[in-house]
């Protein structure tokens, strides 16, 4: 699961000291970035907790400075660590903070910053692995539905509740399979299939749908079984045109033709 502002400041022997009240629900902590810059605005990508020891940060011009390039770059929070530069977190920072609605608190000097960043890279590392376990999850029931006898309308029915949204498959124009009406109407995403044929393959998929991280592969899928399904075609289309061939000039006749013909789906007249 992903960690949030929240998980980090209630967690066992961190000691963190919310200053102001406590934060809103927000995104997911993205990462925990150290820095003692005066201006860490080129340096942040947003989401981030911010510690510092505020070593530059000595007036309280510096300090709403500091502030403000934090709150531009989207950090979450800031983290002041105590009893180096300064013995508590300074007023200038709090009401700078509190100004923009961005969370502050205190770290304690028995508390190292690397322990705080530790426990975000664990959750973020926890959290990509779940979602590769997910992912690969999704993939294998796809590849099941396809691979196991029920084909084509098997992998879409698999795919529309992974997706928990219609979706519809169209060929040549025509319409090859859906698993409801409002994958046709209404707000849809158009998704091309590539089969090396120009078919005009496309897959339609009612929106807002989740999980879209499963749609690339079921499109790998969708384009592998179509292309085979055209090449099945093409070599049965072969193997009926020599067996006419060879009924038309006389090199397959009486019972042995009659069998082979019925067998390839040519019916037989008196």
């Amino acid at each position: 699961m992903p960690i949030y502002l929240s998980d980090l400041l209630t967690a066992p022997g961190l000691d963190l000291r919310l200053h102001g009240s406590a934060p809103a629900a927000s995104a997911p902590l993205q990462w925990v970035a150290v820095t003692e810059l005066e201006d860490p605005f080129p340096f942040l990508g947003g989401g981030e907790v911010v510690l510092t020891t505020g070593l530059r940060q000595r007036t309280g011009a510096a300090q709403r400075s500091f502030v403000d390039s934090v709150h531009r770059a989207g950090a979450l929070a800031i983290g002041f660590g105590t009893g180096l530069s300064h013995a508590k977190v300074p007023a200038a920072l709090l009401e700078a903070a509190a100004q923009r609605g961005l969370c502050v608190f205190e770290v304690p000097y028995e508390t190292p910053f690397v322990a705080l960043g530790k426990m975000v890279a664990d959750a973020l590392a926890a959290d990509h692995v779940t979602q590769l376990r997910d992912l690969l999850a999704a993939h294998q029931s796809l590849a099941s539905a396809l691979l196991g006898g029920k084909g084509l309308p098997g992998l879409l029915q698999e795919l529309s509740m992974l997706l928990d949204s219609p979706v519809a498959l169209y060929q040549y124009g025509a319409r090859l399979f859906t698993t409801g009406a409002r994958a046709e109407s209404g707000p849809r995403q158009r998704l091309p299939i590539a089969t090396g044929l120009r078919d005009r393959c496309t897959l339609m998929i009612a929106e807002p749908y989740l999980r879209p991280d499963i749609v690339a592969y079921a499109q790998s899928l969708i384009s592998v079984e179509l292309s085979n399904q055209a090449r099945r075609r093409s070599r049965e289309r072969a193997v009926t045109g020599q067996l006419l061939a060879d009924v038309v000039a006389g090199r397959l006749t009486g019972t042995d033709a009659s069998m082979r013909l019925q067998a390839a789906g040519i019916p037989m007249t008196g």
